[in-house]
């Protein structure tokens, strides 16, 4: 990660720098050890599982690191056996080192991301179990010779294909791990989308930066953060709670605070926990309004990808999956006029990043913005951000708009700009839950809130909503939920 004059910090992969850089940087970390865990963890297998008289009798392996223990059979012509040999590894070789990518990860999440650990206040620790499926684990029904996928959770069950150093999957898996061992979330089908997205927001931070799952989410922004097609993908606002320093906490406390009954099922959903979390932090003094404010700056960062991973963001933003990044306003008949887009409508926290073209001579846009609903307490809030060519964003300061009145932001333009957008995002003060994608198609409808906009000095992209605005190639993807037939598969673009 590297801190610019201007305050900005923005990560990239290593691999990104010269051979000098990467010295250098390998110089730095020498000079800051990471923390070392001294404690002892012990060797439990889950019941039902490996036996000592397995291990005796040589029908199953244990190879053991500080943190897990890892399990497999001896069957060679099972899947993952067979897997491993095409790439030319030694089995072994391939243990040790998806070993120690798992202990890597750990320590990723203990050290910089801070999460809290299993077993952290136990004075008998012990090891996470990782079951190597596909190799003839020898309790398995059927000889165990197919691959079982991956998942974490109490233990973690994961195949070759999975494993490796610098494995995605194993991020993601052992992130279910830390979620399984807060106690957070639990037995409330309609958060177990969040699972996957507070997995992959860990994984993004720790293992490779080209998610193609953000593409769907860039491609659904007025959907949401919350709408449960998009889980894998809408890591970015975890990533503003993460990079926010008032809010960095929540992202680990909603996993361990959230309200519970006496089983420890969860009562409520996880936006609902930073929120009530921040009230009484004094984050978000007024609740839900004023999240409102701090989820309308998240939704102008997202015109420039304004986070620390912006790099990956944008080079995300230019993949044919995120076509439909950009959305289109609707004329209306009075010049300068427009209404948002009614195939395209906000969902709760979802957002419009509408491109502005300034008009010939135009040293200021302005734009007045009159909310069109009001229900669910229905709120926006907006702003113009200009981009210059690395990326820069300047932005207006932050409109807000309750039910059907009117505000106006103005931005002078800066002299390097190279783009302007207009930022729309629904803030409204009553939580209501975004259905799935199941729902919706059996006629549950998610709370839409329409706006009305006046613009002077730019013109915005208007047209059809189906077109995908965001990419140049002719092989581009619609996977926009609301233009491409309610599908979850890939549409070409038309």
């Amino acid at each position: 990660m590297l801190a610019y004059p201007d305050g900005c910090r923005r990560r990239y992969q290593l691999r990104s720098f010269a051979a000098s850089d990467r010295q250098y940087v390998a110089t730095v970390a020498r000079a800051h050890p990471a923390r070392v865990d001294r404690r002892t963890y012990l060797t439990m297998a889950e019941p039902d599982t490996i036996t000592a008289a397995m291990l005796a009798n040589g029908s199953a392996k244990k190879y053991e690191t500080q943190h897990f223990a890892f399990w497999y059979g001896v069957n060679t012509a099972a899947e993952s056996y067979r897997d491993v040999a095409t790439r030319g590894l030694a089995w072994t070789t391939f243990v040790t080192q998806s070993a120690a990518w798992f202990e890597k990860v750990w320590q990723m999440n203990a050290d910089l991301l801070g999460a809290p650990m299993p077993y952290a206040a136990a004075t008998t620790p012990k090891r996470i179990n990782v079951y190597l499926c596909g190799t003839g684990l020898p309790y398995a029904q059927g000889g165990d010779l197919t691959e079982c996928g991956a998942g974490g959770g109490q233990a973690i069950g994961i195949s070759s294909w999975a494993l490796g150093y610098g494995s995605h999957s194993v991020a993601h898996e052992f992130m279910h791990t830390l979620q399984y061992y807060s106690g957070g979330y639990r037995n409330l089908s309609a958060a177990g989308w969040f699972w996957e997205t507070h997995a992959n927001w860990s994984a993004f931070q720790t293992a490779r930066m080209d998610d193609s799952a953000v593409a769907y989410y860039q491609s659904n922004l007025e959907n949401g953060p919350l709408f449960p097609e998009s889980r894998y993908g809408a890591h970015p606002l975890l990533m503003f709670l993460a990079e926010t320093d008032a809010t960095r906490s929540l992202v680990w406390e909603m996993w361990l605070k959230n309200q519970r009954n006496a089983a420890g099922d969860t009562l409520e959903m996880p936006i609902q926990t930073v929120v009530r979390l921040g009230q009484q932090q004094g984050v978000f003094p007024q609740g839900l309004r004023s999240f409102a404010d701090s989820i309308g700056r998240y939704g102008a960062r997202l015109a420039a990808f304004d986070f620390v991973s912006q790099k990956a963001l944008l080079d995300i933003s230019k993949d044919r999956a995120a076509a439909k990044r950009y959305v289109p306003l609707k004329a209306l008949a009075t010049r300068g006029r427009y209404a948002s887009s009614p195939e395209r409508p906000l969902n709760i926290y979802g957002t419009h990043v509408i491109p502005l073209t300034p008009q010939t001579g135009a040293k200021a846009i302005s734009v007045s913005l009159q909310g069109k609903t009001v229900v669910d307490q229905a709120a926006w809030r907006f702003t113009l951000v200009s981009v210059d060519a690395q990326s820069h964003p300047t932005y207006a300061p932050l409109g807000a708009v309750d039910g059907t009145a009117k505000s106006a932001v103005t931005l002078v333009l800066p002299a390097a700009s190279t783009q302007t957008y207009l930022v729309v995002t629904a803030t409204p003060y009553r939580y209501s839950v975004v259905p799935t994608a199941v729902e919706q198609l059996a006629g549950k409808k998610p709370s839409q809130f329409p706006y009305e906009v006046s613009i002077s000095g730019a013109t915005p992209l208007s047209g059809l909503a189906t077109t995908c605005y965001a990419y140049a190639g002719t092989d581009g993807l619609d996977q926009n939920w609301n233009t491409n037939g309610h599908r979850t598969d890939d549409t070409a673009c038309r």
